[in-house]
């Protein structure tokens, strides 16, 4: 008896070492980066930390919805320069809906070489960046018209201003499904009025709908 009991305690710690193996299996790869390696573990709480030089330099705990674990793991955490200033920044998802990604930015302090969230950047969602032009991109997403079905997506672009953002473009794709027939819109803002203008816009059929390059409409799939 006493032999079957060691033999049971023996497979329940097995069993118990190899739950706790998988539970702390993380599906996030490391980046190597500006001489950096950062890492990005945990779900729900996100635990970011940067090595340099052999040592953690710098690491922060973050809150996350469990609809972050819809997100692709290598769109978990993201090293690029964020606001122009030729330093890796960092981004980190935080919440998902559907396309739409809600994520943390930290921008690299100059000085210090660590890192401050950016109140601006963390406002939008599916943050990206065009360099050559220094542009900000933000996801809104689709809405949909209940009664007529009608859909629409949009992705602004900003510039910085000091440490704020200031509106740049609107660009929206329509579906009307009664007609059956999508319109591209792009409208810039006007500071003078604090409002997008009257948007330029091309029509496009399916067929030549799918025939178009999105890939600087949805540049975060």
């Amino acid at each position: 008896m006493k032999n079957i009991c060691f033999k049971l305690s023996i497979l329940l710690l097995i069993l118990c070492s190899l739950f706790v193996s998988c539970a702390q299996k993380e599906p996030f790869p490391c980046i190597e980066n500006d001489g950096r390696t950062y890492e990005l573990r945990g779900n729900t709480t996100r635990r970011i930390r940067v090595y340099g030089d052999g040592r953690c330099i710098w690491k922060k705990r973050v809150k996350a919805d469990r609809s972050v674990q819809s997100v692709d793991p290598s769109h978990a955490m993201e090293i690029m320069d964020l606001n122009f200033d030729g330093l890796n920044d960092i981004k980190v998802a935080i919440s998902a809906n559907g396309k739409q990604i809600k994520e943390i930015c930290y921008l690299q302090n100059a000085e210090t070489g660590l890192y401050e969230e950016s109140a601006a950047l963390s406002e939008l969602y599916n943050v990206g960046t065009v360099a050559d032009q220094k542009l900000v991109l933000s996801y809104l997403g689709i809405s949909t018209n209940d009664d007529s079905g009608e859909t629409v997506e949009t992705v602004l672009s900003y510039r910085w201003q000091d440490d704020s953002l200031i509106p740049y473009r609107r660009l929206t794709v329509t579906y009307y499904p009664a007609q059956d027939i999508y319109c591209f819109g792009v409208s810039d803002y006007l500071e003078s009025t604090c409002s997008f203008d009257d948007p330029s816009e091309q029509w496009l059929s399916p067929e030549k709908h799918a025939q178009t390059d999105w890939g600087f409409f949805y540049y975060f799939q």
